[in-house]
């Protein structure tokens, strides 16, 4: 059963539950090997849900979009307590967070696009921090994370991960995968998939959880099976 708190109603959004969806999918196509939505307890206070994926554990932080701004800065996501939760996973080396919206989080994203460009600290600070604006949001990121060490925070960057997509982008994303997967009408299917890890909320679910529930209604896809 899940907690109190308003799981349910916080998953109803649209957005977050097709981000949600997509996840869903890539535990079914074995890219990654589980999901957990809404862990409770500290783990799972500022984060959708975890995958589990190439080793790795990812804390995904969804957000539909930043009022009428049009983007998210290092500011607003401070504000919004994003920056503080990503600082508190990433002090494990194989958590990794990732931040989704249909606004871009441009300052994060320059700064972790840099940082796993670089071959070390010493070549992201002379080569890839060079520049007077990137530089100062390294400086404004590392003030919000408590003036952490420069190569503490370069580390953490180099495991966060921004995604920018729109919903028509997202759906079409889902539905495609859903097709190649498996045999059915695939926004039935999405339905089908959105309804089963609601119902599963705080649970681990793997691939096999997923398949034993959908092979009632819906078989793998030929492609799939091959």
């Amino acid at each position: 059963m899940p907690l109190a708190g308003g799981a349910t109603a916080k998953f109803g959004d649209r957005y977050e539950g097709r981000w949600t969806v997509a996840c869903l999918l890539a535990v079914l196509d074995e890219v990654a090997s589980a999901i957990r939505l809404e862990p409770p307890g500290e783990d799972g206070e500022g984060a959708e849900f975890w995958l589990e994926t190439g080793g790795f554990r990812e804390y995904h932080q969804v957000k539909r979009q930043r009022g009428t701004k049009g983007n998210w800065s290092l500011a607003d996501l401070a504000a919004e307590g994003v920056l503080t939760y990503f600082a508190n996973r990433l002090t494990d080396s194989k958590v990794r967070c990732v931040f989704t919206s249909t606004h871009a989080a441009g300052e994060l994203q320059e700064l972790s696009e840099r940082a796993r460009g670089a071959a070390s600290w010493q070549e992201f600070e002379t080569q890839f921090l060079s520049a007077q604006k990137v530089g100062a949001a390294f400086e404004d990121l590392r003030s919000r994370w408590g003036g952490a060490n420069t190569t503490q925070v370069y580390d953490c960057l180099r495991r966060v991960f921004v995604r920018t997509v729109d919903e028509a982008t997202l759906c079409d994303l889902i539905y495609a995968r859903s097709e190649r997967l498996v045999d059915g009408d695939p926004e039935l299917v999405c339905a089908t998939l959105a309804q089963f890890v609601l119902d599963r909320v705080h649970h681990e679910i793997t691939a096999y959880d997923i398949w034993s529930h959908l092979d009632v209604k819906y078989p793998r896809s030929e492609e799939h099976t091959s």
